[in-house]
């Protein structure tokens, strides 16, 4: 993944970084996960895992939460 903050907020340890502004940086990263199926295999797992943090029914509920924590609280003011 590009070695951005919002990659990093995503894919956490799921991810081998590069960064996007360097094709060679992309190669190698690329190459040395093609050339460690046990690395590979840790980082899919990590993020199957991770994954679930974005489930859309969990991410919906939670929108859901905060929307009706701000509607509360402008009723309030």
């Amino acid at each position: 993944a590009s070695d951005l903050p919002y990659a990093r907020e995503v894919c956490g340890d799921a991810a081998r970084y590069f960064d996007p502004q360097q094709p060679l940086d992309i190669a190698e990263a690329v190459l040395s996960l093609l050339n460690d199926p046990v690395n590979l295999e840790q980082l899919r797992r990590v993020g199957i895992e991770r994954s679930q943090l974005f489930d859309p029914g969990r991410v919906a509920n939670r929108l859901c939460h905060v929307l009706a924590d701000a509607a509360c609280g402008a009723c309030s003011a």
